[in-house]
Order: C-alpha cells, then structure tokens, then sequence
C-alpha cells in the first residue's frame, strides 16, 4: 500500500512509542503493524474494529503466535489520542516536522534553512497532499470551459461517475479531476483532446511564450508534455526539437504526438552536457531547460521517493544541471528566451544553479517580471524574480520552479 510507505517514518515512530520492547517488533510484525496502523490513522472507510479484526486474522495466519501483541498493541493505540504520541516541538523542530508529516531530517533541515519555518511546514503538508488528476486541454481542438460542458453534459446520475472536476486556477487549459480512471480511458484522451499534466508543468511552457516560425529547443524534453504543450501554444506551426539522453522516453515524444494530431515537435537523442548534434539548428530562438532534479516537487505523487534521495544527491544534480545550462545556452540567439525550470523545491537546484551561470555568462541577464510576456504570467514571480509554485495560494500544484534569462 502506496499509503504506508509515504508515511513509513510516522507509524514506525507510533510503532515504538506503542511497543514495550527496546528493539521493537521484527520486520515482518512492523509491516503488518505500518499496514494496520494507516488505516486507523488515515482511512476514514473501514470501522476501527473492523481494522483491528481482520489484521488480528491475517496474523494468525500470516505470523502465528504474535497475534495477541497486534490485537493488543492496535488497541491502545486506539485508546491514546495520537497527537500526544509525536515528538516535543519544541524540543526538536526538525524530528517534530519530520515525524508528523513523514518526510527524512536532512529534508526538513535543508527546507527550514532556505524558507524559514512557516514555509517548511506548507511544503510539508504539501509533500502529502494529493488532491486528484490535472489534465491539459488541447486548445486547438476546443477550449477548457467547452469540453468541461460537453463532459458535464454527457455525465448523467446513471453512470454513477463522480469526478469532483475543478478548473485550475492559473493554467486557463487546465482542470482537476479526483478520479482520472475514466478519463483516461475516454474517447477524449484517445483523440488528444486532453492530457495528464500537472498545472505546475503547464504554467512552464508560457514563459517560453512560443510563437509561429519559431525554432525552438526543448532540452531534457521526455516524457514530452511541455513540448507538445509548446506546440498548442505556438498553433503547431514552430519547429520545436525535443531532445533527451533516453532514447527509449523519447520515444514517448513520438507516442503522444501521434494521439494529440500535432506534428512540429521532432523527437532526437542527445546528451544536453555535450555539444548538439550537427544535424540539429546551431541557433534557437527560444530554448527551455528542463532540468534532470531531485524531483522534491512532486513528492506527494510518488510515494518513496522521500527514502530513496539523499543530500550528495543534490549536489551531484546541480553540477549536472549546470553543465546542461551552459551548453545549452551557446545555441540560444541574441535577444532570445531561455527558461531553467526543474521540479524539486531546493535553492542549489534552483537560485544557486542561475546565480552561478549568470555570474560566468555576463551576456545573460534575468528578466524582471515586469518584461513577462504573456502579461498574466508576471504574478506567477516571487520578489526575487522567480517563479516557485509550490508556494502558490491556494496550494494544490507540485513544486515547479522557474528562471526565465534572457540573452542579451
């Protein structure tokens, strides 16, 4: 269960306070226990006797002869409020912050250096807070508010389908759908007419602000999502080059052309650190990194990302992320638009990266927010001059972050 791996270190912390011995459970004892213990904390659809029940059975089954401990361990937990269970938060900021949403010290400590205390904590609510689906609208097919009233048109009471659909509140193609299953498997998904992209990653491709007879690069492009979002915007009619070092997700570049009917993205493999291929225009007018990151933005949607990274990653990262930079950024032309955006929520991705090419590439400068074009996009920055959506009101976007320099 996804559920009990995003919030492993909590119940591990529950599971100890609540075990009489030093050691704590075996290994197999906990997992039933992690499983168990979710569901009491989180899940709202099973009755509590009814969790306790049916893991009592699956223990005799399962593990023979630690069926009492279980039964009797679930309900003290039951009979504790479990607030007094967690840490003292006052006596240590970072274990508290880290237990209560589930989420390693180093991370919490990284967060609580580069955005002080009350931001920490709205990044780590949102690290566990998964509202639902975002789809783009193929806007050369129809426009958001049309497909979302010929879709309410065709949802009766008798489908029994309930999709809780919400406009995005930043991307005009976006909407929000808490159970995708159906759309997935739509005649509109299959046509192009909408795709999965987080309203974070659509807000990316309007600061390129693409245009028709445009020649534009899209580094690090696979999956594909921006790119072809690239091409909606610019009414498929720029010549806009989808370069990654897999060729097997480049393929995907193809696969979703293909169902969105678009056809001026041209998918090639390349390693971005190097110089491009010969075959591939030497000059841009507009060139989006899409930085290899931590991916500490997307965090609620994967559920054990937050165990696998560690802080060497990061540094690793961001020498990557600058090599990538400062090669892609000889083949932007002068008076060009490059934008740098990852999706992780850590300044040596972020700030630190931009602010050590710009300190090298003097002939870049970062463009103010009020030189944004599309004029909607300039509320999307910070006082720095970034765009950050992980810090957006009222919330519910992963963590993209932005740079848009320009070349002078």
């Amino acid at each position: 269960m996804s559920g009990s791996v995003k919030w492993r270190r909590r119940l591990d912390w529950l599971i100890d306070r609540l075990s009489k011995h030093k050691k704590g459970p075996d290994p197999k004892t906990r997992n039933l226990l992690r499983l168990a213990l979710y569901q009491l904390t989180f899940l709202s659809g099973t009755p509590p006797y009814a969790v306790v029940s049916e893991t009592v059975n699956l223990a005799k089954r399962e593990l023979p002869g630690r069926e009492g401990f279980i039964n009797g361990m679930l309900r003290t937990y039951l009979r504790t409020d479990p607030e007094t269970l967690l840490p003292d938060p006052e006596a240590d900021p970072v274990i508290f912050l880290g237990v209560k949403y589930s989420l390693p010290d180093w991370l919490i400590s990284r967060w609580l250096d580069d955005y002080g205390p009350q931001l920490t904590e709205r990044l780590c609510r949102q690290a566990n807070d998964f509202a639902g689906t975002t789809f783009r609208v193929n806007r050369l097919q129809t426009s958001r508010d049309q497909f979302l009233a010929q879709l309410e048109k065709e949802t009766t009471p008798s489908t029994g389908s309930d999709n809780h659909i919400t406009p995005t509140i930043y991307a005009p193609e976006g909407f929000t759908a808490r159970q995708a299953g159906e759309l997935l498997t739509s005649r509109f998904f299959r046509r192009g007419t909408i795709t999965v992209q987080d309203e974070g990653a659509q807000l990316i491709s309007y600061l390129l602000h693409p245009a028709p007879g445009q020649v534009i690069l899209d580094a690090c492009a696979a999956p594909g999502g921006k790119a072809w979002h690239l091409a909606e915007l610019s009414d498929d009619q720029a010549t806009i080059f989808a370069a990654d070092i897999s060729e097997k997700r480049t393929r995907l570049v193809t696969e979703t052309g293909r169902r969105l009917g678009l056809h001026s993205v041209q998918p090639l493999v390349a390693d971005l650190c190097r110089p491009l291929p010969r075959e591939m225009p030497q000059c841009f007018d507009a060139i989006l990194v899409d930085a290899p990151c931590s991916g500490l933005g997307v965090l609620r949607r994967r559920a054990d990302l937050r165990w696998r990274k560690q802080p060497g990653d990061l540094e690793q990262l961001a020498t990557i992320q600058l090599q990538i930079l400062t090669n892609c950024s000889t083949y932007l032309k002068k008076g060009g638009r490059l934008v740098y955006a990852t999706c992780t929520a850590n300044r040596k991705e972020n700030q630190e990266v931009v602010e050590r090419f710009l300190a090298v590439r003097t002939d870049f400068s970062r463009l103010p927010p009020d030189r944004m074009t599309p004029p909607r996009t300039r509320k999307w920055f910070d006082p720095e001059g970034y765009l950050q959506t992980f810090f957006f009101e009222p919330g519910g976007l992963d963590g993209f972050f932005a740079a848009v320099l320009e070349r002078q």
